[in-house]
């Protein structure tokens, strides 16, 4: 006879209400039917040595356990912690395993107790009991489960009518086996109240597990929040899911298509209960690749109705409900209306907006119910498959208007917040957004500048998301974030925000007005990002259609600036010149000349020609001296400040006159904030390599706190490299290499947590390779040699 492939704790267990211990026989008989591994027979004759060791006692565990899951892989931590809490001597008495429905709170405490039971840690049994608090049915009463641990524990005790005389029979036999030294593991399985359980849970030292999809957080007990796993665990899980119904060789078919299996752990939203799901289909169909289900799972809409598997009653949107019917009428409108927000995560002042209304409450109770996540300081975030439960409900038609109206209330809130920040950072270039807030309620307003800035810095992020989702292409939002954000964006360094921004309106995504200074942002946006081949292929589109959508000369000349730009930053020179050129050319009006001689500027003085690029920086803070011009005409003085520099380090001549241009600099109120630390770098290395070390070095211990300030932490460890390097020139070795070790372990620190990709490489051959110079914002001029 054929014996079926269950795990092998049936062997031991096969009227777990009996407590029956089998015979060596019929262990081996089953293990060897099971096609059991060695370490599982080596596990199973120890347990049964266990057992029979108890039997000679003249009791044996109950072991009231349903058997553990055939496959459960990707939990090692939490298994290691939760047997850690298990272990003999530890406390509180009850720990509570929380998490989201489906996310394996129940496979993890019966895989835990099973490898406590075979420890020996519980003589007294292991006795589980669903108490199906999120049950349809409806949860089961404290009389009723009394009545079943009871009978369980001893099949002599008579079982009392009522609950309190059940509770004290239930106290008396804890009791006895505390005496007896016969611990007891007790597992209550989906429990949705703290007053259902209090006074189930056993003292010390027995112990019981609870899981709950809410907190329970009145109860006194050791938490441990259950979340959806990594990609390896998922992984591994898919692996071990196919492996357990197609056999061992169908492992490779995971492993053969490993991008493909990564993103349908993504698309499964890592919970454990769609991943059971998914390699359930692929079993049913051995020749079905795992990219065809990925392609199937891709669509949104349908993702939630492709991951059920009703012969084995699995399903993701089925669990989910079991959650949300226990919700109130005001926590499942916020649940329905915060779903709908574009991005990764959202904060409670876009809720307050979403909500027309005090938010903060329901979301706390909705994280309560793990249906939605804290991502940080009043911050929140959905589970992908929550999210599309909440966004696309059963009843969907009566939420659609509801939720459209919020994200109405959202984009405007948004635009409002972001006018008003604008104003207080640039005042003077914020007077043609005056409409956008000229009916709004000051309360939005902020206080100053410095608060401006760090609503900036918490929410840019989410407004970048939401003004380029489909859903904010009619209001005033995209507009209004493309007016307002961009110096932010760039002053701090997120230039793949800012490219998202300018990329709506470059590439057609809106239906606005295309003028060119949509699409120079663009191709600044993708300058910033280190792609000069995108933007120069980008820029030779807008340049054939000059004549076809009358680019003004302004226009044509801001194109061929970008262009060389590019192809500066591609250390294509001569490119960068004839464009430099044809930028001058364009243009006769003092404003645009004065832009085209900077950029003619800058061009020179990569190709070294240093009294061409003065020359060019001093016409062109001429051009720009008419007032209103100031923020344009430092950049002039700045690029003279550079070219005075270079010119005199070639020419063996005096640095003070350079210093002196780019020095008073730092005291006009002008210069952009993040501009400061690049002029300070740009003194300290021409005094470095004018061998004026002291000086040097005060000015790159300026340039690297600058640099931090501004959020650019790759050039402030540039800083302090060079700053140790200083040190060593001047005769300091020990000071010195300590110094750069010091700047070289940062830097492993950023590429251990993936903020500073290559930067390694940069400091070590950066010096042979100059072009590579750019790609980090150090300047040209700076030679750097580990």
């Amino acid at each position: 006879m054929e014996i079926p492939k269950r795990s092998y704790q049936y062997a031991f267990n096969p009227k777990p209400e009996q407590g029956r211990i089998p015979t060596k026989d019929v262990v081996d008989a089953i293990l060897n039917g099971l096609q059991a591994t060695p370490k599982e027979k080596a596990c199973a004759r120890n347990l049964l040595l266990l057992l029979q060791q108890w039997k000679d006692r003249g009791t044996a565990p109950a072991v009231m356990l349903p058997a553990a899951p055939d496959i459960f892989a990707g939990r090692e931590q939490d298994m290691e912690a939760l047997l850690s809490w298990l272990s003999p001597g530890s406390s509180p008495d009850a720990a509570i395993l929380k998490g989201m429905g489906g996310v394996g709170k129940t496979a993890l405490a019966r895989m835990a107790a099973k490898e406590a039971f075979l420890r020996g840690w519980y003589m007294g049994g292991v006795h589980y009991v669903n108490m199906r608090g999120f049950s349809k049915q409806g949860a089961r009463s404290l009389n009723d489960v009394l009545g079943v641990l009871i009978g369980a524990l001893s099949e002599r005790a008579k079982v009392p009518e009522t609950v309190e005389e059940k509770l004290s029979t239930w106290r008396q036999l804890l009791s006895r086996r505390t005496n007896e030294e016969k611990h007891l593991l007790l597992i209550l399985d989906n429990v949705r109240e703290a007053t259902k359980v209090k006074a189930l849970i056993p003292p010390g030292p027995h112990r019981a597990i609870i899981t709950t999809r809410n907190s329970l957080s009145t109860l006194k007990a050791m938490p441990f929040d259950i979340r959806p796993l990594e990609t390896r665990g998922s992984l591994a899980l898919l692996e071990e899911a196919v492996a357990a119904s197609a056999g061992t060789d169908a492992r490779g078919r995971i492993a053969g298509e490993q991008q493909a299996a990564e993103t349908l752990a993504v698309l499964c939203g890592n919970l454990p209960l769609a991943l059971r799901i998914v390699s359930a289909l692929l079993v049913d169909e051995p020749d079905r690749s795992v990219q065809d289900v990925v392609d199937q799972l891709a669509d949104r809409q349908q993702r939630l109705r492709n991951l059920r598997y009703p012969e084995s009653g699995l399903e993701v949107r089925a669990t989910l409900e079991l959650s949300y019917e226990h919700l109130e009428e005001d926590q499942r409108r916020a649940f329905h209306l915060c779903a709908v927000v574009p991005g990764v995560d959202f904060s409670t002042e876009s809720s307050q907006a979403l909500l027309a209304g005090p938010s903060r409450h329901l979301l706390a109770e909705l994280a309560r119910a793990h249906l939605l996540q804290a991502a940080g300081k009043e911050r929140w975030q959905f589970h992908d498959l929550v999210q599309l439960f909440a966004m696309a409900p059963n009843e969907s038609d009566a939420w659609a208007s509801e939720q459209a109206a919020a994200l109405d209330r959202l984009f405007r809130h948004m635009a409002i917040r972001a006018t008003f920040a604008e104003q207080h950072r640039n005042p003077s270039e914020a007077q043609e957004l005056n409409e956008v807030v000229d009916d709004a309620d000051q309360s939005q307003d902020f206080t100053d500048e410095s608060e401006a800035t760090q609503w900036l810095e918490r929410e840019a992020r989410s407004v970048v998301a939401c003004a380029t989702s489909p859903t904010a292409e009619q209001s005033i939002l995209p507009l209004t974030a493309f007016q307002t954000l961009p110096l932010f964006l760039l002053e701090h360094n997120r230039a793949s925000e800012f490219l998202a921004l300018t990329s709506i309106f470059a590439t057609g995504k809106r239906s606005v007005n295309l003028c060119w200074d949509f699409r120079l942002a663009h191709a600044q946006a993708l300058l910033k990002m280190g792609q000069p081949v995108e933007a120069r292929k980008f820029l030779s589109g807008v340049v054939k259609n000059f004549e076809a959508e009358n680019v003004s000369a302004e226009g044509r000349s801001a194109t061929y600036r970008a262009l060389s730009d590019a192809a500066l930053r591609e250390m294509k020179l001569d490119e960068a010149f004839q464009y430099a050129k044809k930028a001058r050319l364009c243009v006769s009006a003092p404003f645009a000349l004065g832009l085209a001689l900077i950029s003619s500027a800058h061009v020179a003085r990569a190709m070294s020609d240093w009294h061409l690029a003065v020359e060019w920086a001093r016409m062109a803070e001429q051009q720009l001296a008419a007032p209103g011009n100031e923020t344009y005409r430092v950049v002039a003085q700045q690029a003279k400040g550079e070219a005075m520099l270079g010119e005199a380090l070639g020419l063996d001549a005096d640095l003070d006159p350079g210093i002196y241009v780019l020095r008073r600099l730092l005291f006009d109120r002008n210069v952009k904030r993040w501009a400061v630390p690049g002029i300070h770098y740009q003194m300290a290395a021409a005094l470095h390599t004018g061998n004026r070390c002291r000086e040097a070095r005060k000015e790159f211990e300026r340039a690297a706190k600058k640099f931090r300030e501004v959020g650019q932490p790759l050039n402030a460890v540039a800083s302090l490299f060079d700053y140790g390097m200083c040190h060593m020139q001047d005769g300091d070795h020990g000071l010195g290499e300590s110094e750069c070790r010091q700047a070289v372990l940062e830097v492993r620190k950023m590429l251990e947590e993936g903020l500073a990709e290559n930067m390694e490489f940069a400091i070590e051959d950066v010096g042979n390779y100059p072009w590579r110079k750019s790609l980090f914002g150090l300047p040209e001029s700076e030679q750097i040699v580990l």
